[in-house]
């Protein structure tokens, strides 16, 4: 006798006939893996752009505090989970900054190459004040000895060309030609200390992987490496998030326990990223004065103030003074040695 049960192919519960998705695991009954099915997953398992994103879209924006409350009081399928939310919009948010990278690229690797290249090359307005300070005192003295009488500068009046050669060979090079080599000689002795570091293997392992890294910036020019650190901020932003939600745990020591600080920061890093991310689309199409950039970090403070009075739920003055102490302690320790750890890892991976 044939029997009309069928069983989910995910996880083997029985289906009744008319059952168009698992009950057990939500798997439909019946799909074909198409290229659309394929990509309508993909988005939906790590992106989740569907109703419930639409749903957070505003009230992220303009109403501080309203989702993590929602969330730790029980409305988890209503909004998007902060998780997903906070994938979602940074990736957005890093897509967008990529192309303001790009300019600024250019900027830093002709900054860095100018600055490597001037180790070969001593300063040029050094030469010319040390040039004009030789041709002025020759000038004086023979003004003194009266060899001269005119009261103009050099250039501004005429000599005759006894006293031009003279001058000439007063402001000779040579001086100069000797700093530029003892300035070489300083240089390649710095290079030379490195490249001896790079190949010593009594030297320790991070010494001599650091001194590698150091010639190959010296060699490339510096070119690139602001990609690689900007291409490691993300990671960095997984470390700083949670560090955020342990001060916030701190300061309000009474209020949850720590997944609750997380979920706050989570949506607050969220919004950070989308409030910015439009700050990125409105400077393509036209310029943004810097005051501006001023105004949306004042109004991203405010916005954390207004969702931390409504999330914990205590006085006005308590939250300003704890939000006070939270970015000093964040701005001031945290995201400094982040950044130095940051600029190290990408030294590293150059």
């Amino acid at each position: 006798m044939e029997t009309n049960t069928k069983y989910c192919k995910n996880c083997g519960h029985p289906l009744e006939k008319e059952y168009k998705y698992c009950p057990e695991c939500g798997q439909k009954a019946e799909e074909d893996l198409t290229i659309k099915e394929l990509f309508h997953n993909t988005i939906s398992n790590y992106f989740s752009v569907d109703a419930r994103f639409f749903r957070s879209f505003l009230p992220l924006l303009f109403r501080p505090g309203y989702l993590p409350v929602r969330f730790v009081e029980g409305k988890r399928m209503t909004y998007l989970h902060p998780t997903q939310f906070y994938l979602f919009v940074s990736v957005v948010f890093f897509f967008l900054l990529s192309f303001n990278v790009r300019e600024q690229e250019e900027k830093i690797d002709k900054s860095l190459k100018t600055g490597i290249e001037n180790i070969n090359n001593p300063d040029t307005s050094e030469l010319k004040v040390i040039k004009l300070a030789k041709a002025d005192s020759i000038l004086a003295g023979l003004k003194e000895k009266k060899i001269i009488t005119g009261t103009g500068k050099v250039g501004g009046i005429d000599i005759d060309s006894v006293v031009q050669a003279a001058l000439h060979e007063a402001t000779d090079t040579t001086a100069l030609k000797n700093r530029k080599i003892s300035f070489k000689k300083g240089k390649s002795g710095l290079v030379r200390k490195f490249r001896d570091m790079a190949r010593d293997e009594k030297t320790p392992l991070w010494k001599r992987k650091f001194a590698r890294q150091l010639l190959k910036i010296y060699n490339k020019r510096g070119s690139g490496f602001l990609q690689v650190i900007y291409g490691t901020v993300p990671i960095a932003m997984f470390v700083l998030l949670p560090v955020f939600a342990l001060l916030l745990k701190l300061l309000f020591f009474k209020t949850g326990r720590y997944s609750y600080h997380l979920v706050f920061s989570f949506y607050f890093f969220s919004f950070l990223f989308m409030f910015f991310s439009l700050y990125l689309i409105a400077g393509f199409f036209f310029p943004v004065p810097g005051r501006v950039f001023n105004l949306c970090l004042l109004l991203a403070y405010i916005y954390l103030l207004v969702a931390m009075i409504r999330f914990y739920k205590q006085s006005v003055f308590r939250c300003f003074m704890k939000s006070l102490a939270l970015l000093f302690v964040y701005f001031l320790f945290i995201v400094p040695t982040s950044g130095g750890i940051l600029i190290i890892v990408s030294l590293l991976i150059y």
